[in-house]
């Protein structure tokens, strides 16, 4: 048991990253054709949707000094523009960083499978089978030291035993003495 946990070497948390990993190479196809799409009619369509922002917002920019609800306005546009331009950046890098693996694929879906295979063995989560792996350890360490543990505490005892042995003998000795003294005292 122990040994089948401690092969595996677990980390919390780990299960979930695999379903998502999992998730997104099955799924790379899409998220890739959906990804590109949105990319595309960001920047590549004619006009695209961030020509027609930029052209709103230097509108915005022409007449942002009549009133401060407008200068307000055009605030607004710059940050929404400037946000939307990060997002267009992250969609792109994200895009371009998706390759379909299957040997990747197949290792993630095997290494699923081996946690699942655990959790219905040892406990639920990865947590739980860690605790119990801990819990089997220590029980195993206390069988396999039994030898050595009995060995110590019969030494451990043969010295409590002679020094209870010593003890009694001083107390019977005082006892003696102290009985001698009464009985003189006594006459």
């Amino acid at each position: 048991e122990t040994e089948e946990i401690q092969n595996a070497a677990l980390v919390p948390g780990e299960d979930k990253e695999l379903e998502d990993k999992i998730s997104l190479l099955q799924n790379s196809g899409k998220i890739y054709e959906n990804l590109e799409k949105a990319y595309l009619l960001l920047h590549d369509e004619t006009p695209s949707a961030m020509d027609g922002f930029r052209a709103a917002l230097r509108s915005l920019e022409e007449i942002s000094s009549y009133t401060g609800e407008i200068g307000q306005l055009c605030q607004e546009f710059n940050d929404i523009y400037y946000r939307l331009e990060d997002l267009s950046h992250n969609l792109r890098n994200k895009k371009e960083s998706l390759i379909f693996n299957p040997a990747e694929l197949d290792e993630a879906i095997s290494r699923f499978d081996q946690i699942e295979t655990l959790k219905k063995k040892y406990g639920s989560t990865i947590e739980e089978i860690l605790a119990y792996y801990e819990k089997v350890s220590k029980e195993l360490a206390v069988i396999e030291n039994f030898d050595e543990s009995k060995v110590m505490l019969e030494k451990q005892l043969k010295s409590s035993y002679t020094a209870l042995i010593t003890v009694c003998e001083k107390l019977t000795d005082a006892r003696k003495r102290s009985a001698a003294e009464l009985e003189v005292k006594i006459q």
